[in-house]
């Protein structure tokens, strides 16, 4: 039978209701003598609707990953809500603060899915990195002693996180340091930087504002900081990419000190696809074992392995130089032998073998947003009379943008990786709230069967309570109906005794008086 609130006219289907389920009014439990416990639990309950509703009307700013998941995670966020205004009701319930924490981590899983840039230095990897991020964020003139992990991901606003070593892994670079010696050691005794070791070793990570300025003051060798920032995170609106997709610019493989190499192989070792910048008109042998060992370290897996020929535009005549380049570099990187994993097939080499020029790419962009300066201007200029014998940008600036051959890579990477592992993740992440949310809603439903029961059982027990009073009154009136007739008994009796004691009074008189 339901009831409607008399309140908000809700109709409420529940069993004996004593609540309205939409305002918290009060619908029954008028065979209560405590009202006023009643009325205390009916605030209580519009206190929370109104907190629901609150929350309900927010603006949902969670951090959704892709797209495709800002349902499943709108969802998320919005039991998460529910869920911390019923736990702070009951502070206790150690189940609510679980859920409350398996949704709060559920929601900050960003399932990255990290692209690694390496390469030996001045390869042109983070040239590359600013053509592909249309952005001049990655440093063009780092060094050995200047290299800083660089990672580069979506964000709402531009701003840069700067991490910085611990007493153990400062340590550990120092130690490493010593041992290769050089300009790390040489610098870093110019800038006096023993008396920032207080400072700088162990500090919190810091977030700022993005600005070329700040960067350059943790990636600088001109700066001090710059030696003991162990990794700076760039996030910014325009990134190319899904929001759990990372750029991360590695330092060389070939750095002087080996801690920083050590860096970059275990994110190779962990990375979804690695790009290896080698410049197109050499492959040392030294390049060449990097490329083996980067091999190695992807499991068995070539395919996400991409050597990209950069600086193209170097050759004196890029087209025909490049053709015989990459039959030479073929003859080295790849296997026929199926049973070999540490390099390509011939199919894959031919596809995943790219020419590129990121700094022509680059100088593209900044004469389309009306930044290239005047030198840059001239290479453009010089670099398109080369290749088009004409010097015309404007003219000449898509078969400039074609000949940078930046697309391709992008292209690559999402048709032949990303776009298959982005719906693993689609697919993984809306299991795992699938199973979230059941089992949330499982506990509920639980406890309200066991509320449920728990209120039908007081019903009887109060039922039940009245039952036995009225047995009990019953048997006190019939206790006290024997009383009365045991005391009228009792009266009888003492009236029967008493004649009884006369009559034998009499008699033992007659007795003494015969003897007499």
């Amino acid at each position: 039978m339901s009831i409607v609130c008399s309140n908000c006219n809700f109709e409420n289907k529940a069993n004996n209701p004593l609540f309205c389920l939409k305002c918290g009014e009060v619908i029954g439990g008028e065979k209560y003598q405590n009202q006023a416990l009643i009325q205390e639990y009916s605030a209580k309950i519009k206190h929370f609707l109104s907190d629901l509703e609150k929350k309900s009307k927010e603006i949902f700013n969670s951090y959704t990953p892709l797209p495709q998941l800002k349902d499943v995670f709108e969802k998320v966020s919005e039991i998460e809500g529910i869920l911390e205004l019923y736990h702070a009701q009951d502070s206790s319930n150690e189940i609510l603060e679980r859920y409350v924490r398996d949704c709060k981590k559920f929601l900050s899983r960003d399932n990255s899915f990290q692209i690694a840039f390496a390469g030996t230095i001045k390869a042109g990897k983070s040239t590359l990195i600013n053509a592909m991020l249309k952005k001049e964020y990655a440093s063009m003139s780092v060094t050995p002693e200047t290299a800083v992990l660089t990672k580069f991901r979506y964000g709402t606003t531009p701003q840069m996180k700067v991490s910085f070593y611990n007493q153990k892994e400062w340590e550990e670079l120092w130690e490493s340091a010593t041992n290769a010696g050089g300009l790390f050691i040489e610098e870093f005794a110019k800038l006096n930087g023993s008396s920032y070791i207080n400072q700088w070793v162990g500090k919190e990570p810091i977030t700022e504002e993005l600005s070329a300025e700040k960067l350059k003051k943790y990636t600088s060798s001109k700066e001090v900081a710059h030696y003991f920032a162990k990794e700076v995170e760039i996030s910014f609106p325009d990134f190319p990419y899904d929001k759990n997709i990372i750029f991360v610019d590695t330092p060389g493989l070939d750095d002087a000190v080996d801690y920083r190499s050590k860096v970059t192989r275990d994110y190779i070792n962990r990375a979804n696809a690695v790009l290896v910048c080698v410049e197109c008109t050499t492959l040392t042998n030294n390049e060449l074992n990097t490329i083996i060992r980067i091999f190695d370290n992807t499991g068995g897996h070539p395919e996400k392995v991409y050597i990209l020929a950069t600086k193209y535009d170097n050759f004196n005549s890029p087209a025909k130089d490049w053709i015989k380049q990459k039959e030479e570099w073929m003859k080295y990187l790849k296997s026929d032998r199926e049973n070999e994993k540490i390099g390509y097939n011939s199919a894959l080499a031919e596809k995943n073998i790219i020419e590129v020029s990121g700094y022509v790419s680059l100088l593209c962009d900044l004469y389309e947003d009306k930044l290239i300066n005047d030198e840059q201007m001239q290479h453009l200029r010089v670099i398109a009379f080369k290749l088009f014998n004409d010097p015309d940008i404007q003219s000449n600036l898509e078969k400039l943008r074609n000949f940078a051959n930046v697309e391709k890579v992008h292209r690559r990477i999402r048709e032949d990786i990303l776009d298959k592992a982005q719906e693993a993740i689609i697919e993984d992440t809306k299991i795992q709230a699938h199973n979230l949310l059941k089992e949330i809603e499982k506990y509920f439903k639980e406890s309200e069967k066991g509320l449920r029961e728990s209120y039908e059982v007081s019903q009887k027990g109060i039922d039940a309570i009245n039952e036995k009073i009225q047995k009990e009154n019953q048997k006190i009136q019939e206790v006290q109906q024997s009383q009365e007739e045991l005391k009228v008994m009792l009266k009888e009796f003492d009236n029967e005794a008493k004649k009884a004691m006369d009559l034998l009074n009499d008699e033992i008189d007659q007795i003494i008086g015969s003897i007499k």
